[in-house]
C-alpha cells in the first residue's frame, strides 16, 4: 500500500512540475487575452485562448506519444519493481490527460471568462 502511495505522489508532482513549465503559454495567454480586453477586443481574445487550449492539446499529444514509446526505459531507469510496473506506466501515461486538463481549466477557461465577463 506505500508503494501506491509513493507512485501517485509521484505522479502529482511530476504533472504539477511540468503543468508548471508550459514553455511560457500561460503567461503569454493571459497578457495577449488581457491586452485584447483593454482595447475592448473580445474575437481577439477568444482567439489567444482557443489557441492556448489548442497548444496545451498538441503537448499533452507530445507528452503522451513520447510516454508510449518510452514507458518501458522510464520505468527500469526509475527502477519500479516488476510488481508496480502496470499501475507506474499508467501513471505515466494518464499524465498527460491530466496535463491537459490542467492547462485548460487553469489558464484557458479563467482568461476566456475575463474576455467574457
Amino acid at each position: 500500500m506505500a508503494e501506491n502511495v509513493a507512485l501517485w505522489s509521484l505522479f502529482f508532482a511530476l504533472t504539477r512540475t511540468l503543468v508548471t513549465f508550459d514553455l511560457g503559454l500561460s503567461q503569454a495567454t493571459l497578457r495577449y487575452v488581457a491586452d485584447a480586453h483593454a482595447r475592448s477586443d473580445e474575437k481577439s481574445g477568444g482567439a489567444f485562448a482557443s489557441l492556448a487550449a489548442l497548444a496545451f492539446l498538441a503537448l499533452g499529444a507530445v507528452w503522451l506519444a513520447s510516454a508510449l514509446s518510452l514507458q518501458d526505459r522510464m520505468l527500469e531507469w526509475l527502477r519500479f519493481p516488476a510488481p508496480l510496473r502496470p499501475e507506474a506506466g499508467f501513471v505515466i501515461v494518464s499524465g498527460a490527460a491530466v496535463f491537459v486538463i490542467m492547462g485548460v481549466t487553469t489558464q484557458v477557461i479563467p482568461d476566456q471568462v475575463f474576455v467574457d465577463g
